[in-house]
């Protein structure tokens, strides 16, 4: 009876450790076309692919230039009921002066805790026979908390 006692204490104990903060772990992640993901427990924090602008050379086609992709993470701050977008692009390049270009990369605060957000990759590549549609898309992330 007393190892049944100590498991669940060490049970207990390992759980209660938990972290309350990114559910959508540190690291990389897949997000899907208007899938909300809880990024922040505590805050009751969304973050949701809200929209895509691919701009890249089709996968059939030769192109001078790789082109580019635009996606928009919608954060979604439901205890206050505030809605941010957070714009991101995957082979923009770095523009000096007049233009301003669209980073990969971000920082966030949310809660009191910062997070680093990185676009890694948008999948499907287009293709001139079969585009993909809007749905289709899912982009690859890298969340850490700094």
């Amino acid at each position: 009876m007393s190892k049944s006692v100590l498991f669940f204490f060490l049970i207990s104990l390992i759980t209660s450790c938990k972290t309350d903060r990114i559910l959508l772990k540190e690291g990389n992640e897949i997000l899907f076309y208007q899938q909300p993901n809880l990024l922040d427990k505590k805050s009751q924090t969304f973050l949701t692919l809200s929209k895509v602008e691919d701009g890249r050379c089709p996968e059939d086609v030769n192109c001078i230039w790789g082109g580019l992709v635009n996606v928009n993470l919608e954060i979604d701050l439901r205890n206050s009921k505030k809605k941010e977008d957070l714009k991101l692009c995957f082979g923009c390049l770095t523009l000096k002066d007049s233009i301003k270009a669209i980073p990969s990369e971000s920082e966030i605060n949310l809660g009191g805790a910062r997070y680093h957000i990185k676009l890694l990759d948008v999948k499907p590549n287009p293709n001139v026979g079969n585009p993909p549609k809007i749905e289709d898309y899912r982009v690859s992330i890298q969340i850490d908390q700094l």
